[in-house]
């Protein structure tokens, strides 16, 4: 993979792992969780959007949710999980 769309897909990544780790961690676990299934949601809707739209409109939005909303998905997930760890063993 190109090494710019790694830089998109960690930078994505981190977007989502910061901000529920902080969440997690200082305020309750069901936020962090709540971000997480909000990110879900938005690579659900991207991809219904891709399915409904046609031609290269498709494609982006898929592009959308592949690249930038599922890696958020994914360190939302991470950054919650951490955090929720790190304030129950505190």
């Amino acid at each position: 993979m190109e090494p710019a769309i790694l830089g998109i897909v960690a930078a994505s990544a981190l977007a989502g792992v910061i901000p529920a780790w902080l969440l997690a961690r200082f305020a309750r676990v069901w936020m962090g969780w709540a971000l997480a299934g909000g990110c879900a949601l938005c690579v659900v809707a991207l991809l219904i959007a891709g399915r409904g739209a046609q031609g290269w409109d498709g494609l982006a939005y898929a592009i959308l949710a592949i690249f930038f909303a599922a890696p958020a998905t994914l360190g939302a997930l991470l950054g919650t999980a951490l955090g929720g760890w790190m304030r129950r063993n505190a």
